[in-house]
């Protein structure tokens, strides 16, 4: 799941999703993982 909203990312999470964040700023609990730049998102999802 992704998402540039933290607290829709940290509810996904929450319910067992892997969640992305599509944002610059990052904290712990927000989201599995974190995207800045659209080619970011193969590696992402290859290590998850």
């Amino acid at each position: 799941m992704i998402d540039d909203i933290n607290r829709t990312t940290r509810a996904a999470k929450s319910q067992g999703l892997f969640s992305i964040l599509y944002n610059e700023k990052f904290n712990d609990g927000d989201a599995d993982a974190q995207l800045t730049d659209w080619s970011q998102l193969r590696g992402i999802l290859e290590n998850g």
